[in-house]
């Protein structure tokens, strides 16, 4: 569903991203990194509110060389920013209606589309209530609503669970691995877990380089035979991988 080759991105003289190759079917897929590796900016890239300066990219079977496939592709994407922006006085269903709106939802689809998504992030009680009035975490709910109203067949997640409570972020997994039967999904975190447990495949990124790509499984047998520090072998496991390539 997505397939990115040689893809550069450079900000002033400072190359961010560097010979990005990448094949994302159906799935759910983990961008894993230290600060500063690259993840957001390649997300921003696929959600088409950043231009790369290199390589080519297809979605959906779109170039992203052609300002009409840019369109059609938006369209077709959910896309929740690490830190997003909205107006503080819509309620939560207004702020989910404007999105599917903006992603030129049939209008008569969009009051059942945006109420499905609020119930599927457990919100639906709190639709009316304004956005300012709600709590870090109920915020980034309502931003996890309006990346999938529209039951997108790509779903780019930049740090999705942060803010959320240890039993909302089981249930917001559960949910990953529910879109990723038919959708591709692209998470960006700094969590493990949600890579261990919700994760098909991961993609290890440093310095603007993918590095090492891998299963959840695999980084845990990595880590399982050595005594880095980690509270787990996944977590030991990536941090092998990044120091052997290091």
């Amino acid at each position: 569903m997505i397939s990115i080759t040689e893809l550069g991105v450079r900000l002033g003289r400072t190359e961010i991203l560097h010979g990005i190759r990448l094949d994302l079917p159906a799935g759910v897929h983990g961008l894993l990194g230290p600060n500063g590796a690259g993840k957001t900016t390649l997300i921003r890239v696929l959600a088409t509110t950043l231009r790369h300066d290199a390589g080519h990219i297809e979605v959906l079977g779109r170039s992203f060389d052609r300002a009409a496939d840019v369109r059609w592709v938006r369209e077709r994407l959910g896309y929740l920013p690490q830190s997003g922006a909205f107006h503080r006085g819509f309620t939560a269903r207004d702020y989910v209606e404007y999105i599917g709106w903006l992603r030129r939802m049939p209008s008569q689809d969009i009051p059942l589309a945006a109420d499905r998504a609020l119930s599927r992030v457990d919100l639906i009680d709190r639709a009316d209530t304004k956005l300012r009035k709600l709590s870090g975490g109920m915020q980034r709910r309502a931003g996890l609503a309006q990346a999938i109203v529209n039951d997108p067949q790509i779903l780019l997640l930049d740090e999705p669970t942060a803010g959320l409570d240890p039993e909302q972020r089981v249930q917001f997994r559960a949910l990953l691995r529910e879109l990723g039967r038919d959708s591709c999904v692209v998470i960006s975190t700094h969590l493990v877990e949600d890579v261990a447990h919700a994760c098909d495949t991961v993609t290890l990124i440093d310095g603007g380089r993918i590095v090492d790509r891998s299963t959840p499984e695999a980084l845990a047998t990595l880590g399982a035979d050595t005594d880095l520090p980690g509270d787990s072998p996944i977590e030991r496991g990536y941090t092998a991988t990044l120091q052997a390539h290091r």
